[in-house]
């Protein structure tokens, strides 16, 4: 093929990607409007959340933001709050899934059903061409649509107390750029889905399917999908006991176990047996001569001394911070490669078709 002849080629990929986009106009519209709804709806959200206490610079002290100030501070955990949140939670699940099963996936499996492709085959326009015109508009609006929403969320959202307390790895696979590869992977899965089963229904039901089992192993996997790291420290059994956790500000705990002065982790049981037996030592020891109990019920510092002669130490796993943009990369770049696989799976298998 020439030189000519490719850039004619491409041409005819973007006016048929133009004509595709204009006859499904009223899906887009939907898709439009519903972009429209969630920048009202969020500008909204962020302008009600501005009065929820905040983490302050995302340190452990509690306080209102600057925005809040006298009669606004009222009110700050009442009902709308919470309809707020939920309706929040909902829109920001969607924005990765919304244009692939609203307009990518039922459009192609539409023209599969009523056989309408063949129209297209016989016009001189190739098989690969034609699902390049499908596919072009379905990622770029599909990105488009996932990137001013993350755009508005960092804006308006995610930097108000949403969930009442602060926490960046809350909702990780809905944040940053891991939703935008999100919506990537569900489009080229949709275009596959449309190819194979032909059925508008099917597809929707596949591609919504995909999405949450994509988001069940992006929030089971990402504590674990670089090894944790530990720290171990001897357990604050006094006044103390709700210290400070030992890992870095804003990390994401992972797990914890007991452990003893050897290194080898006591069982769940074993704790549990010497805080009844300590709890059951400290109560006892406030009893006078006659057996009956002081105005103080439990003693701490008899609690506290007998809990440190066992020599338990704590282990705790957790994430830090500085590894939050590697992962939103990871599984990035896992996105992508899934997504290249399955469009080419679907230029492979458009050419095998049997109408």
């Amino acid at each position: 093929m020439n030189t000519l002849d490719s850039k004619e080629e491409a041409q005819s990929i973007l006016r048929l990607s133009f004509r595709y986009s204009t006859y499904h106009r009223r899906l887009s519209a939907y898709i439009l409007g519903l972009s429209v709804v969630e920048t009202i709806w969020f500008a909204y959200a962020g302008y009600v959340l501005r009065n929820v206490p905040a983490l302050a610079n995302r340190s452990q002290s509690y306080s209102i933001l600057s925005k809040c100030a006298g009669s606004a501070c009222s009110n700050t955990f009442g009902p709308s709050q919470t309809i707020v949140n939920s309706i929040t939670t909902l829109l920001i699940y969607l924005l990765p899934l919304v244009f692939a099963v609203v307009l990518v996936g039922p459009s192609l499996a539409k023209e599969f059903e009523t056989k309408s492709v063949r129209f297209f085959w016989t016009q001189g326009i190739s098989r690969n061409q034609w699902l390049a015109s499908r596919l072009i508009p379905g990622l770029i609006g599909a990105l488009s649509v996932v990137i001013v929403g993350q755009i508005e969320l960092q804006r308006w959202i995610f930097p108000h107390n949403l969930f009442d307390y602060y926490d960046p790895w809350r909702m990780f696979a809905f944040r940053g750029v891991v939703p935008v590869a999100i919506a990537f992977s569900l489009v080229a899965i949709s275009v596959f889905s449309s190819i194979v089963l032909k059925r508008s229904l099917l597809v929707v039901l596949v591609t919504a399917l995909t999405f949450g089992a994509i988001v069940f192993a992006i929030s089971f996997t990402e504590p674990i999908l670089i090894a944790p790291k530990t720290v171990v420290y001897a357990v604050n059994w006094g006044d103390g006991f709700n210290q400070a956790a030992p890992f870095p500000q804003n990390s994401q705990f992972v797990t914890q176990a007991y452990l003893s002065k050897d290194g080898a982790q006591v069982p769940n049981a074993y704790i549990t047996s010497a805080f009844d037996s300590c709890s059951a030592r400290a109560s006892n020891a406030t009893k006078g001569s006659n057996g009956v109990a002081s105005g103080n019920p439990f003693n701490q510092r008899t609690f506290s001394k007998c809990m440190t002669a066992y020599d338990f130490y704590l282990k705790i796993s957790y994430q830090p911070y500085s590894r939050y943009g590697d992962l939103q990369w990871i599984y990035t770049a896992m996105a992508v490669i899934t997504s290249s696989v399955f469009v080419g799976l679907s230029f492979f298998l458009l050419k095998r078709v049997d109408l």
